[in-house]
């Protein structure tokens, strides 16, 4: 199969040993749209397409952004084109055309293109947080235009995607973004699993939290710690009452995705807390050898008080401009999946009477031992 492949621009979008175009670690395609009419001049086969800039806009984001062209590749036999541009590092938008050979098979007529948004998994947080706020854009966005000038190529876009994979996304974003504020000010730095369990979420989340507030009250049901078995400590409170627990100030590591991050010392205050299952926990403690025991309190108020007065804080311009903005799109990307999920509720209780919606939309009962956590 002949193939020709040019790079165009690529050296500044090369760092912490992340190359934009590797095939030899993994990558993830993270939007697959629908194939759309393309109206552009046919495309050189031999030489390079030479520079060239793709410029995105989201309208109902006021949103835009530039890319410049880094690779260029045509299959002749399979009459294919792909244009890749660098958003940022580890972060692609590949344009893949398809069309025909004119001009007796030495250039190549787009007909019909689409725009992934391609990132590699050995890039970083950073990457992943810019892969899932622009994707989580497009998705929500009524349409996406790009345009690239220089091959005078205009292509409009929707990213049909279901609200489940948006909602995943946000998550990503949320997890990824507290990740890089723990990085940021801890220089620490973190790979993210394929999948972050609840633990992880809150572990980010309180990491996070001491970075920017230091002092910090959260939405949570139970608190889980470890105590050291002695007998003095067996006397634990029968009657079930509610009591306030602080804790002293105690240094420690706090783990995030399994790595220690320097917090510095830390307190827990519950204003209202209870021991879950008090029996197994003074059994414990009676037998006084000294081993760690863990046990869990339950706040009755839904609430735990966290005190990081050590915790490291961000410098006071801790971002570039391209962060700072995708940061900044947080009011609005909550605002429109809200809508797209209240719209998708429409639909699905029309029919029912106003009881049945009622009885379909009431809020479940939760149990006093489930984290609530603000994810």
């Amino acid at each position: 199969m002949t193939k020709s492949t040019h790079f165009v621009n690529i050296e500044s979008f090369v760092g912490r040993g992340c190359d934009p175009l590797s095939t030899t670690v993994a990558s993830e395609h993270l939007t697959v749209p629908t194939p759309v009419l393309v109206q552009m001049p046919p495309l050189p086969l031999v030489q390079p397409v030479g520079e060239a800039t793709l410029r995105v806009k989201v309208k109902d984001f006021n949103f835009s952004l530039s890319a410049p062209l880094i690779h260029s590749e045509s299959t002749v036999e399979a009459e294919k084109a792909v244009l890749k541009f660098a958003l940022d590092e580890g972060v692609t938008l590949a344009l893949r055309l398809t069309g025909r050979l004119v001009e007796e098979g030495t250039r190549f007529q787009p007909e019909r293109g689409q725009m992934e948004t391609e990132q590699l998994n050995e890039c970083g947080v950073r990457a992943q947080f810019v892969g899932s706020s622009l994707i989580g854009m497009f998705s929500l966005a009524s349409e996406v235009l790009f345009e690239v000038s220089e091959l005078a190529l205009d292509l409009k876009q929707e990213y049909d995607l279901p609200l489940s994979l948006i909602s995943n996304l946000m998550r990503t974003r949320q997890a990824t973004y507290g990740l890089m504020v723990v990085e940021r000010a801890t220089g620490e730095e973190f790979v993210l699993p394929p999948s972050l369990t609840e633990q992880d979420r809150t572990a980010i989340a309180l990491a996070q939290l001491a970075v920017v507030k230091g002092s910090f009250t959260r939405r949570m049901r139970r608190f889980p710690f470890t105590v050291t078995a002695k007998k003095e400590l067996s006397n634990i409170p029968q009657d079930g009452k509610p009591f306030r627990f602080e804790s002293a100030l105690q240094k420690g590591d706090m783990p995030v995705l399994g790595q220690p991050v320097p917090l510095g010392r830390w307190k827990v205050t519950i204003e209202q807390a209870a021991i879950e299952k008090p029996e197994e926990l003074r059994r414990a403690m009676a037998q006084d050898d000294g081993r760690d025991v863990k046990m869990s309190l339950l706040s009755l108020t839904g609430e735990v008080h966290f005190d990081f007065p050590e915790a490291p804080r961000l410098p006071d311009s801790p971002w570039d401009a391209k962060i700072e903005e995708l940061e900044g799109l947080e009011k609005q990307l909550r605002s429109y999946l809200a809508s797209r999920y209240h719209a998708a509720a429409a639909r699905s209780l029309a029919g029912f009477s106003d009881e049945e919606q009622a009885e379909l939309t009431a809020r479940p009962e939760m149990d006093m031992g489930e984290d609530l956590s603000d994810e």
